[in-house]
């Protein structure tokens, strides 16, 4: 089941390795999860959505400016550093957002007793010394909240 899953952002497991995380929650996990996390589920992809189109709009603005007028020298500089740096502030509130998301989806995982990383069942899957519950599908290391 984990290996066909997209996957999107990344978390950090017991050891502070970065471990991608799944981009769809199963079913049952959506079904448990709680009206805050949906919405901010929502809420989330929302933003992402607004900020990675208004970078992409702003970069193509940018570009046009820069191919269709480049004579100006005066005029277009005045429009360019605006503009450039709405592209990076979308594209890093974007990319946040993603950050996010993978937290909150990697949370919920492991209130169901899920990987974390691929969202393998971990019932019943022994614990390490130091308390650790190792997943046999993609190798994160997470400490499970108890049941």
């Amino acid at each position: 089941m984990g290996q066909t899953l997209r996957r999107f952002g990344s978390v950090r497991d017991a050891r502070g390795i970065r471990v991608p995380v799944t981009s769809q929650l199963p079913t049952d996990v959506q079904g448990a999860m709680d009206r805050r996390g949906q919405t901010a589920l929502l809420r989330g992809w929302l933003l992402f959505f607004i900020a990675f189109a208004s970078a992409f709009i702003a970069a193509s603005t940018l570009w046009l400016m820069l191919s269709r007028w480049p004579g100006i020298i005066g005029g277009w500089i005045v429009f360019a550093w605006p503009i450039g740096t709405l592209v990076v502030l979308g594209f890093a509130v974007a990319w946040i957002v993603q950050m996010r998301q993978a937290t909150i989806v990697s949370r919920e995982l492991l209130r169901t007793r899920r990987c974390g990383s691929c969202a393998y069942d971990l019932r019943g899957t022994p614990l390490t010394d130091d308390g650790q519950t190792i997943c046999p599908e993609c190798g994160g290391h997470w400490h499970l909240p108890n049941p």
